[in-house]
């Protein structure tokens, strides 16, 4: 993560809240997490990018007159 032991607690909750907050970590990393199934969420820590989880679009189409 490239910053001292004292500081990392404080970085890693950081990391943890703005990534859940931005999208790029989703319920279903953490519950990979807690089944040891492979998840990206560890970039996210570093401080490296992973892009947002896409946002689900209505898919009606409204017909137009």
């Amino acid at each position: 993560m490239g910053v001292s032991q004292e500081r990392m607690p404080a970085l890693f909750c950081q990391r943890i809240a703005e990534g859940v907050r931005g999208g790029r970590i989703s319920y279903s990393d953490i519950n990979r997490l807690q089944l040891d199934q492979p998840t990206e969420i560890w970039l996210v820590i570093k401080g490296k990018s992973k892009e947002p989880a896409p946002t689900r679009a209505c898919a009606t189409v409204i017909p137009v007159p």
